[in-house]
């Protein structure tokens, strides 16, 4: 009696997992979606790598266009050589003007500047030019 007790009860807890079998099926069901969905967005994917490839070729195409059209167009510049041929850059009046004497200087000495400019330049010199006169030296400045 104990034995038939015993089957009676297993046969009924296994009989009452019906339910997790429709489970399993849903799972199944949802499986297959997600195979067919990754599918499609190897797809799309795959496109998405043309269309890009597409675009980097045309931006090249218009970069190179873009870079014949600006080596096309120049720029005229004057020859900086070219003034002295300019006639009309010379004047007749300035010919007969006297020409002034430029003070040439013999040397320049590096001199430390007063306190006051020490302060906001601290260690800058600045040069001092000067004219030898009867063997001593004569500042210009």
């Amino acid at each position: 009696m104990k034995n038939l007790l015993f089957l009676l009860i297993s046969f009924f807890c296994l009989a009452g997992n019906a339910q997790e079998k429709t489970d399993s099926l849903k799972v199944v069901e949802l499986a297959k979606v997600l195979q067919e969905k990754t599918e499609q967005n190897k797809k799309l994917m795959e496109e998405n790598k043309k269309i890009q490839k597409e675009n980097e070729n045309l931006l090249e195409i218009v970069f190179l266009k873009f870079k014949k059209l600006i080596s096309r167009t120049k720029v005229e510049t004057p020859d900086r050589t070219d003034y002295s041929r300019n006639k009309v850059g010379t004047k007749a009046e300035n010919r007969t003007e006297p020409v002034e004497e430029i003070e040439v200087y013999d040397g320049a000495d590096t001199v430390r500047a007063g306190w006051i400019y020490r302060l906001f330049h601290k260690n800058d010199y600045y040069l001092k030019r000067y004219k030898i006169v009867n063997n001593e030296k004569v500042y210009l400045d």
